[in-house]
């Protein structure tokens, strides 16, 4: 009959196998080279290569709706609606959903606002220094 392995032979017939599915002593140095100053990464990121040009410009577009955002989450990121309907809202989470989408919408307002303003300046500061120049 034949005789279990004892605790070490199978240690040692475990670590003889290759090792091509764990990460190697190096991932640490190649995810700081890779991920840089990033506060999370994923770990499709982190394992594979995204060579997929459809992915690429799917998570492209979906990040860039977040730019200058302090925080998402992945409903958002996803594009999942989460919210409870507004029929099965109370008055005041009613009221504080909405002030809280007038907020986020008038600091967008103003930051677009800021940003055409500071483009006007600069082409009219072109503008005037053009029309010395002649």
């Amino acid at each position: 009959s034949a005789s279990k392995p004892t605790p070490a032979a199978r240690a040692t017939s475990f670590s003889s196998k290759p090792t091509s599915g764990r990460p190697s002593e190096a991932a640490p140095e190649i995810a700081q080279k890779k991920f840089g100053n990033q506060k999370a990464i994923s770990s499709k990121q982190f394992f594979s290569d995204e060579s997929d040009a459809a992915d690429r410009y799917d998570k492209d577009r979906r990040l860039s709706k977040f730019t200058g955002s302090s925080a998402i989450s992945s409903a958002d990121y996803f594009e999942r609606d989460e919210s409870t309907p507004v029929s099965e809202m109370s008055a005041s989470d009613l009221a504080r959903k909405l002030a809280y989408q007038a907020k986020t919408d008038m600091g967008q307002l103003s930051s677009a606002a800021r940003e055409h303003a500071r483009k006007l300046t600069s082409m009219a500061s072109s503008f005037l220094n053009d029309l010395q120049d002649r």
